[in-house]
Parts: C-alpha cells; structure tokens; sequence
C-alpha cells in the first residue's frame, strides 16, 4: 500500500469560499496565482482549490502544510496579501477557516 505524503502533514485546512451568485468565474480567476504560487512555497503540501459539485458557489481551498512556519510563510506571502482584494468583490459571505486533524 502506499501512503500520501499528505497524510504525514502537520497542518491542515479546509477553508470555505462562498461566491456571490453569478460571479463563481470571478472567484476562480481570482485564486488561480495564489494556488500556483502557494503550491511553490516551502512547505506547503497541497493548495487545491475546489467547487461543491451541488452548488457552485460554494468554493473549497483544501490545505496541507509540513509545519506552522510553512502555515506562517504563506500567511505572510504578498500572493496571500493580495488575494483578499481580488475576491471582495466575488464574495459572498464570510470566509470560514477549518482546522483538520487525521483520526483513522
């Protein structure tokens, strides 16, 4: 069996993108540098940006990272920074951070 580097990640994050109504292009758009860029940062494990099958404006960032300082750096990164302006206008609702744990 082979494991997933994933699963021997410290850190995980599901963070959900709610989208205004209409503007789930826009949201896309606006988080495709951040996913390419956060998937080249140092100790980030996984940056994948996904879209609820049922209702498409419901957005999905799954996150894995090596360590808190990975999580810090990307925190940090100008990519991160400028993110929140290009989706203020796509948004809508609040952005809901989901800090995960493996159980089995």
């Amino acid at each position: 069996m082979t494991v997933s580097p994933h699963l021997s990640a410290a850190i995980r994050v599901a963070a959900f993108i709610p989208a205004k109504a209409g503007a789930e292009d826009k949201m896309i758009a606006g988080l495709k540098d951040l996913v390419t860029v956060s998937n080249t940062q140092d100790g980030v494990l996984e940056y994948q940006l996904t879209q609820d099958v049922k209702d498409s404006t419901k957005f999905w960032m799954i996150e894995s990272y090596k360590d808190k300082a990975s999580l810090d750096g990307h925190m940090a990164s100008d990519v991160f920074k400028e993110a929140g302006p290009k989706l203020a206008e796509a948004l809508g609702g609040e952005l809901v951070l989901n800090w995960l744990t493996p159980v089995a």
